[in-house]
C-alpha cells in the first residue's frame, strides 16, 4: 500500500502513523495486529537572512556616502545569504530586473547597464524580494535602499569625469 501524507505548513517533529487491527487492503488482506510507523518531518520554517547588501559603481564614493554612475555605466548589486537559496531572488533596480549569479550559493552579484532611455537621474532604488530557502520557504521580507550597507548609487548624466589631473 502506498499513499502520500500532506502535512500542514510549518509542521516539524515526530509524527506517528497507526494502521489498526482489522484494516483491509485493496485485495482484501486483513491486518492481524495494529502497526505503528514513525515519521519525522523537518520542514525548514526559518527564513533566509540577507545581509551585506551593496550597490556599487566603479566611480569613487563622495564623502564615503554616495556613488555616482553616468549613462552607459554599470551598477553592481551584491548581497550575502546565510543559507543557499532554493530559487534566485528577484532583484530590480528602479523596477528593471537584474540577473544575479552566485559562485558558492551564499554570495550573489549582478550588474545592470544604466541607459538614458530607461533610467531617470537621481538615486537608483534597489529591491530584493522573493527570497526562497532550499526547502521552499518564501520570505515575506523585501529589502530596499534602507537596507544597504554600501551605496546607494546616484545616476547623473551631467556629472563631470576627470580623466587626467596634473599638478604643476
Amino acid at each position: 500500500v502506498s499513499f502520500e501524507i500532506t502535512t500542514p505548513p510549518k509542521v516539524k517533529g515526530l509524527l506517528y502513523l497507526w494502521i489498526l487491527e482489522g484494516v483491509k487492503d485493496r485485495v482484501g488482506n486483513e491486518t492481524t495486529k495494529a502497526v505503528c510507523s514513525e515519521m519525522y518531518f523537518n520542514v525548514d520554517d526559518v527564513e533566509v537572512i540577507v545581509s551585506n547588501i551593496k550597490m556599487l559603481n566603479l566611480s569613487p564614493a563622495v564623502n564615503n556616502e554616495y556613488l555616482f554612475v553616468r549613462t552607459d555605466g554599470v551598477a553592481t548589486i551584491s548581497f550575502d545569504t546565510d543559507k543557499k537559496l532554493g530559487e534566485n531572488a528577484i532583484v530590480t533596480l528602479n523596477g528593471y530586473p537584474v540577473e544575479m549569479a552566485t559562485n558558492n550559493g551564499l554570495n550573489h552579484v549582478g550588474t545592470i547597464k544604466i541607459t538614458q532611455t530607461e533610467f531617470n537621474e537621481g538615486v537608483l532604488d534597489v529591491k530584493i524580494s522573493h527570497i526562497v530557502s532550499e526547502a521552499g520557504k518564501v520570505s515575506d521580507t523585501i529589502y530596499t535602499n534602507a537596507d544597504l550597507t554600501e551605496g546607494p548609487v546616484i545616476y547623473d548624466r551631467t556629472l563631470p569625469v576627470f580623466e587626467y589631473i596634473s599638478k604643476r
